[in-house]
């Protein structure tokens, strides 16, 4: 290889490298652009809904803070069914992945039996996430009663 075919290597390589470190950079202050523009829009979304219940709770004429108040105690409440739910659903996640696994080793690719399978393996699943929410829906009901009998009580006197 002359010298001259070596230096012109040598430069393409060294512009490779240099396009490549301009697209990771590129790349980079894009994936920061949208994580930034997703941070603003949860914050313009969090102010947004402050200001629907600032707004509802005069609407129905009932004090602010209190509801806020109210809202905190629904939340804290509803921790521990939700909590449960999302354990439940996850272990029905688990199963319909196991059963679809078994579908895939007991039936070829493409195979009716292989696609009946896992129909029935979907069934099953969408029946213990059922029975998941099923589970909980009287804890849930109680925070909702808790949550209306504490905003009744939020409710300003008519001025006269």
């Amino acid at each position: 290889m002359t010298k001259k075919k070596l230096f012109l290597l040598i430069i393409l390589l060294f512009l490779a490298v240099m396009v490549g470190t301009v697209n990771a950079k590129v790349s980079d202050t894009a994936g920061q652009c949208i994580r930034d523009a997703k941070d603003e829009y949860k914050v313009c979304k969090d102010v947004c809904l402050e200001h629907f219940q600032a707004d509802k709770d005069i609407c129905r004429n009932i004090d602010h803070v209190c509801a806020e108040e109210c809202r905190t105690g629904y939340e804290t409440c509803t921790m521990i069914p939700m909590d449960t739910m999302d354990k439940c659903k996850a272990l029905c996640h688990s199963a319909l992945d196991d059963a679809k696994q078994q579908c895939m080793t007991a039936y070829p690719a493409g195979s009716a039996d292989r696609d009946s399978c896992i129909d029935q393996a979907q069934v099953v699943a969408f029946m213990c996430r059922d029975e998941c929410r099923e589970g909980v829906q009287g804890s849930m009901k109680e925070c909702r009663a808790i949550l209306r009998n504490c905003l009744k009580a939020c409710k300003v006197p008519a001025s006269e």
